[in-house]
């Protein structure tokens, strides 16, 4: 059980590792088309209201049923901060944006001007603050997102879309790339090298933690 667990998260790690070995071009390199951050966001709504309708038919399905509880719906802040992370864990995987839309440092944290205009135009016409109400009926196939990107999005849903807004608020504020770049009454670009050196050294520490569980664990066992 122990080792089942430990192979599971360094999967989660790794999944993509073999798919970065065919991006080394410079991060912000228009030679491949990059996703429209819209569309990343539409997608992390789609995930998320597949989650709802999983748990409503009491889907017992481990790997569709991530959090096994009625997900937090997606609010603006919660979606700004969700897009930022799916742009980290593509720059370290793929070594290139996900995304080429700015990310500036605001009060609240990381935030996509562009996006940030989008859905407050859509909000303004709804009494919620659940974004799902203000987009129905997103079909998976309108999107521009390639396979890679698609799968980039679930991971950061899996792995960051189970907190609150306010606690991945809490959590930017606490990492270098918000905090070198933040300035009160100003809307300083978060640099995209800041974002990916942050999201690499997270990786490899995770992997580091990882692999000296497991040799404690084959101690155990030895």
């Amino acid at each position: 059980m122990i080792f089942k667990l430990l192979y599971t998260k360094i999967q989660r790690i790794l999944v993509l590792v073999p798919f970065k070995l065919l991006y080394t071009k410079n991060p912000h390199s228009k030679e491949l088309v990059m996703a429209k951050v819209l569309d990343v966001a539409k997608y992390f709504l789609l995930l998320n209201q597949r989650l709802n309708d999983s748990i409503k038919k009491e889907d017992d399905n481990e790997e569709e049923n991530f959090f096994k509880t009625t997900p937090d719906p997606i609010t603006h802040l919660k979606m700004q901060k969700l897009v930022y992370y799916a742009q980290g864990l593509h720059l370290t995987y793929f070594n290139r944006v996900l995304f080429e839309e700015e990310i500036q440092a605001w009060p609240h944290g990381p935030v996509v001007k562009e996006l940030y205009n989008i859905l407050n135009n859509q909000l303004k016409n709804h009494e919620s603050s659940d974004l799902m109400l203000c987009f129905e009926n997103i079909k998976e196939d309108d999107l521009s997102l390639n396979e890679e990107e698609r799968e980039i999005i679930k991971i950061t849903f899996n792995e960051y879309g189970q907190y609150s807004a306010s606690a991945l608020r809490n959590k930017t504020h606490k990492e270098s790339p918000w905090l070198n770049a933040f300035e009160k009454k100003k809307s300083n670009p978060i640099e995209i090298k800041d974002i990916k050196d942050f999201f690499d050294k997270q990786r490899i520490e995770e992997l580091d933690k990882l692999y000296k569980e497991s040799e404690q664990y084959r101690c155990l066992f030895s």
